[in-house]
């Protein structure tokens, strides 16, 4: 096979991608319509990203362990409020590992955002979720407290 590059710009032996198992080139003639009814609520058009940002891996783990104690501590609070306010030992334990989880998800959340080309989303709500549940593990300390 020769280098040769065709007068549109492609080389024949590069596949379509688009087609199916045809083995047809990618022509810029060839352009076919899909001939089937969409609703137009329904269409969505493609959208391509021009960037190198990424979702970084710490601050997505900082999101889900924010979720994970917040669930965590909601479960606590209800199950005490059911037992009448009288909170079981278990109960406690529970609190303490998501309050860990949460200063956990906090350090990597912080950790994410310092990074260069993020999407900074996660890391955002990370953040954001494992402060509201730091500060609520220390309004119910200090309301239990009194």
């Amino acid at each position: 096979m020769s280098n040769r590059v065709e007068p549109w710009g492609q080389k024949p032996w590069n596949k379509n991608p688009w087609a199916k198992d045809t083995g047809e080139t990618y022509h810029a003639h060839k352009h076919k319509k899909k001939k089937h009814f969409r609703l137009r609520a329904l269409m969505f058009k493609r959208r391509y990203i021009f960037t190198d940002n990424v979702h970084p891996r710490k601050g997505i783990l900082s999101f889900i362990l924010g979720v994970i104690a917040a669930v965590a501590l909601i479960m606590c609070v209800k199950a005490a409020f059911d037992a009448g306010g009288v909170a079981n030992i278990k109960y406690g334990v529970a609190t303490l590992l998501a309050f860990g989880y949460s200063i956990a998800g906090l350090v990597l959340g912080i950790l994410a955002m310092k990074q260069k080309k993020i999407f900074k989303i996660f890391p955002g709500l990370g953040i954001i979720i494992n402060t509201l549940n730091i500060l609520t593990v220390i309004f119910l300390t200090v309301m239990g407290s009194i």
